[in-house]
């Protein structure tokens, strides 16, 4: 665990908070520090604790209160239809929450719009306790209910900090206020500027891991225009995840390698469509398909063939690092750069192949980097 980030107000005064951030191999935060400006110091009020199932949170705990709670999150299918191939948006069943003063654990079950956008939290007894409206970027239209301010999943069922009203997407923090992510693209951003949020066509998008916006379905029909140009065909795909795990396994392990890396699955979703009719604009996007499902069975092999058993726990969880993160992304950044080599005649093509070279360029160098670390550990 390395801290990565601290944010704190440029003009202290009483009452200032600042916050600290700690974050894991994965890049995932699993360490909240709240701290207070006292006058003369910085005290630490609040210290909240993430854990993670891939990359939705499962666990929240919150020490440093006159009483520390936990607060627990159920996941189902999202918005891909798989447990988390739209990065969670839309798959949050249910939380078991704590509200001040008594902090008793108040289980509650959640409704989205088609978006994925959290817009009710209900009780089993049927008592709506959180009611969200946002806009179609994700400012707080309405936030009305006795658990408004402790539910912290609003837009694009995403974790937002009470301080800050950011919004957590994994690999970037997003400001709804102003619509518009709080860093670069870390995949080698092709769009010109490099903070819109889903393109700035958040409606019938979402962006799972604030890395690549998707559309949600196939809203969108064979002659339909856009920024004044006759679309005949799209193809876009969601970032991979795989979902591996890490545990002690002596009976299928020989003493010496106890820890076994179990690989589960790789979750990918692919939507692309043209003109009926037209042969040459079908295999294109076919081959923009092929392209993904090239990088898809890589990054398949690769999980499956560093699965097994290992002397250490530390061995263990570098190489479940090395497949879900390097490979994945190394892959993924292949095919993309291959994809936007073939559509580098149209308007901004040439930009879009030059950054995804060099987001592939840079992934492929961590790559093979940690996979040399791993091997001496």
């Amino acid at each position: 665990m390395w801290v990565g980030l601290s944010v704190a107000p440029l003009s202290v005064t009483n009452g200032s908070k600042k916050l600290l951030f700690s974050y894991d191999y994965m890049g995932r935060r699993v360490r909240k520090d709240v701290l207070q400006w006292n006058g003369s110091i910085w005290q630490t009020n609040e210290i909240r604790s993430f854990s993670y199932d891939g990359w939705n949170m499962i666990c929240e705990r919150v020490t440093c209160n006159p009483s520390p709670v936990t607060n627990y999150y159920t996941w189902g299918l999202d918005l891909s239809g798989s447990l988390q191939g739209a990065g969670g948006i839309g798959g949050l069943v249910s939380a078991q929450l704590t509200k001040s003063p008594t902090n008793n654990p108040t289980t509650v079950f959640y409704t989205f719009d088609g978006n994925g956008n959290v817009s009710e939290c209900v009780t089993p007894a049927g008592e709506v306790v959180v009611i969200l409206r946002a806009s179609p970027v994700g400012a707080v239209v309405v936030s009305e209910g006795t658990f408004a301010e402790v539910n912290p999943w609003k837009f694009s069922t995403k974790y937002f900090d009470l301080e800050t009203l950011l919004g957590y997407w994994g690999m970037r923090w997003y400001s709804a206020e102003i619509n518009r992510w709080a860093s670069r693209d870390p995949m080698g951003a092709h769009m010109e500027p490099l903070y819109p949020f889903c393109g700035n066509s958040c409606v019938g998008h979402i962006d799972p891991l604030g890395m690549v916006f998707v559309a949600v379905g196939t809203s969108r029909r064979s002659g339909d225009r856009e920024d004044g140009w006759t679309i005949l065909g799209r193809t876009t795909s969601s970032t991979p995840t795989v979902i591996m795990v890490v545990l002690s396994d002596p009976v299928r392990c020989p003493k010496d390698k106890c820890w076994r890396l179990i690989y589960f699955e790789t979750t990918m979703t692919v939507d692309y469509w043209w003109v009926q009719g037209n042969q040459a604009v079908e295999d294109h996007e076919k081959q923009h398909v092929a392209n993904y499902h090239s990088a898809y069975r890589s990054i398949d092999e690769y999980a499956d063939g560093v699965q097994g058993c290992y002397k250490t726990q530390a061995k263990a969880e570098c190489w479940m690092g090395v497949a879900r993160t390097f490979s994945a992304l190394t892959y993924y950044s292949l095919a993309e750069w291959q994809n936007a080599i073939m559509d580098i005649a149209e308007p901004g093509g040439s930009v879009a192949a030059r950054d995804y070279r060099n987001a592939y360029q840079g992934w492929s160098a961590l790559f093979d980097a940690e996979k040399q670390r791993c091997s001496a550990l």
